[in-house]
């Protein structure tokens, strides 16, 4: 029997835990199931309910970070420790249903490496996050050369072969949603209606919401530079009428146009303003290329606390070996240079240490 991985990041998800969990045993007891979930430095004690739920839930692998790395980074981890046959990517606040989960492993099935979940509706957000949601997805789509669906978050299946490409791409500037449509194989979607948050509050304010959204426009579109150099050709050949215009009135060719004083400051305000902006964009690269250069693991695993059973279901791909259930064995840490031993790119070895009584 195929074995099924379901990484769930989450942050401060202790009274969604619970139901999660029921639901998704429920939506997949006809399957052989790893729930492995990356706890991205929680504070609510959702680490130690999941502890305390290993003894009565059968495959339940929980992953700590040594502290907050981000939900893109968690999602990573997730990735590179998940060893099933097919791996699905799902939050932990239960607005992605577990119910759906079976559609997606049924599109994989039926021969698709990618199957991803598009929201047909966003129950409990906001008009204004909805409306700039659905003109952000379609202006990225627009601008990308990749055909990046439309409404679709992180939910989504990954094959087994899809999910080793995936885990080549080392990039500081994560995102996940792009980087499944860049590694290409056949893709697929499944319209789900998304539920409202369940429990406390969401781990993606508007500041990460918008670091996000530029992540991916930075990463998957060509045109902000593009749109940079268009804006200072057209400002040159502004300059340059303008010139020829003054040159022609010392020449007696023509009276140059009055330009009334009350717009000449805001047209040295806007002009100073494309500039900053120009600048800023420049700054933005330029930092990117600093965190590549640095090349600073994407995050740091305090404890992987990882029942034994469940691995033994999934065949083993060439030259892989099962992991040992003893904590202090070493396990392969993936590099920005490739996914875990057995599968492509250099490895580095590091000790888990055994997590407290």
């Amino acid at each position: 029997m195929s074995l099924i991985s379901v990484v769930i990041p989450i942050y401060n998800e202790r009274d969604s835990l619970a139901e999660l969990i029921s639901r998704l045993q429920a939506a997949l007891r006809e399957e052989s199931v790893e729930l492995l979930f990356v706890d991205d430095g929680s504070t609510d004690g959702s680490a130690k309910l999941l502890q305390s739920l290993q003894h009565t839930v059968p495959g339940l692998r929980l992953v700590q970070l040594s502290r907050n790395f981000g939900h893109q980074r968690a999602i990573t981890a997730g990735l590179d420790l998940a060893r099933g046959d097919a791996v699905v990517v799902m939050d932990g606040d239960l607005q992605d249903p577990p119910e759906v989960v079976p559609a997606l492993i049924a599109k994989w099935r039926d021969g698709f490496d990618v199957v991803y979940g598009v929201r047909a509706t966003r129950r409990g957000e906001g008009v204004a996050k909805r409306s700039l949601a659905w003109a952000y997805y379609r202006l990225l789509q627009a601008a990308s050369p990749l055909d990046l669906p439309t409404d679709a978050g992180d939910f989504r299946l990954l094959s087994r072969r899809a999910l080793i490409e995936v885990r080549k791409l080392r990039e500081q500037a994560r995102y996940l949603r792009g980087i499944t449509s860049w590694i290409g194989f056949p893709q697929a979607s499944v319209t789900f209606d998304r539920a409202p948050r369940r429990a406390g509050t969401s781990g993606y304010p508007w500041m990460q919401s918008t670091s996000l959204a530029l992540d991916g426009l930075l990463s998957f579109s060509p045109w902000p530079p593009r749109i940079l150099m268009l804006s200072g050709a057209l400002a040159l050949l502004l300059g340059l009428v303008w010139a020829g215009i003054a040159v022609g009135q010392q020449a007696g060719l023509f009276p140059a146009p009055s330009v009334p004083s009350p717009v000449i400051a805001p047209l040295i305000l806007c002009s100073s303003g494309a500039q900053l902006l120009g600048l800023s964009l420049l700054a933005t690269y330029a930092r990117r290329i600093l965190d590549e250069a640095l090349d600073r693991p994407l995050y740091v695993i305090a404890s992987d606390q990882c029942p034994a059973p469940t691995l033994q279901n999934r065949s083993m791909d060439p030259g892989e070996t099962a992991a040992a259930p003893n904590l202090s064995a070493k396990v392969a840490l993936p590099t920005r240079s490739g996914p875990p031993s057995g599968e492509s790119g250099t490895m580095q070895e590091q000790p888990f240490p055994r997590p407290p009584p």
